[in-house]
């Protein structure tokens, strides 16, 4: 795998990475499965707030709004693309 591998709270508004990799404790993996983030799984940075306190992402069709602390713990590709 390539080495151009950041975080998911590295990427700006309208740019999208590929999940390589998850961190965190069980639980916290297991919810985000749950809710579609898998590896392999293009995810897309719609908006931030003011203060980079929450991310809202687009994954396989579904918007969702999760807090820094958990999208910090998500590696991705970047992607190419621009949507």
């Amino acid at each position: 795998m390539q080495n151009n591998v950041v975080n998911l709270t590295n990427l700006k508004v309208k740019e999208s990475g590929y999940i390589t990799k998850i961190n965190g404790n069980l639980k916290l993996k297991t919810r985000l499965n749950e809710l579609g983030f898998t590896k392999g799984t293009l995810v897309t940075i719609l908006n931030v707030s003011s203060l980079k306190k929450s991310f809202l992402l687009e994954i396989r069709g579904c918007v969702l709004a999760l807090r820094y602390e958990v999208v910090n713990l998500i590696e991705v590709l970047p992607s190419k693309e621009k949507n």
